[in-house]
């Protein structure tokens, strides 16, 4: 079926429809699983699921594969090298800035919410940043208030301040080419 957009896949909160353009691979499928993964999970009902949130860490499982029944993941993808290019030029926002937007913007698109997930996979707190940010975060906070407490979050888990994550993130980003397997520390 054609989704009507240029999109390869989408899906819908209101009725809980997934549609994917297989054709595409396998990577629109976990993409779009990981929406339906996050409506079904968040348990306020008017609470809103900031872009950077729903769509970096759906992005961060289109390179997710099954391998002997569990899941393979921590895999950079096409997206980096859009990331870089922003780097170098400039355009990405600073995370403590990023991570309260609501939407996306030309600084901190698909490329680089992405990435902030495979940064906290990599430092091994990519599992406990998504169940507090769904579960304890989101459900109790809006605006301000949501905004500070997950950069507490981030600090907390990495056990740095935001600057300096900022700063690893950034260099991180620089040194790793496309469709690699990252390890976990």
């Amino acid at each position: 079926a054609q989704t009507g957009s240029e999109a390869y896949g989408y899906y819908v909160r209101n009725v809980r429809i997934m549609n994917t353009y297989i054709g595409s691979g396998h990577g629109i499928l976990w993409h779009e699983l990981t929406h339906g993964f996050i409506d079904a999970n968040v348990s306020r009902s008017d609470a809103v699921t900031p872009a950077w949130f729903d769509e970096g860490f759906a992005s961060f499982y289109e390179m997710a594969f099954l391998e002997r029944g569990r899941v393979s993941e921590g895999y950079t993808n096409w997206r980096l090298p859009m990331l870089q290019a922003s780097l170098r030029a400039g355009k990405v926002l600073p995370l403590k800035t990023a991570l309260g937007y609501t939407g996306f913007t030309e600084s901190f698109n698909y490329a680089e919410a992405r990435f902030f997930f495979v940064y906290l996979w990599v430092n091994g707190t990519m599992d406990e940043f998504v169940r507090a940010y769904i579960y304890e975060i989101l459900p109790k906070k809006v605006g301000a208030a949501r905004d500070e407490d997950t950069i507490k979050l981030v600090e907390r888990l990495i056990g740095k301040d935001i600057e300096t994550i900022d700063q690893d993130y950034r260099a991180m980003a620089l040194k790793l080419a496309p469709n690699v397997k990252l390890t976990p520390k």
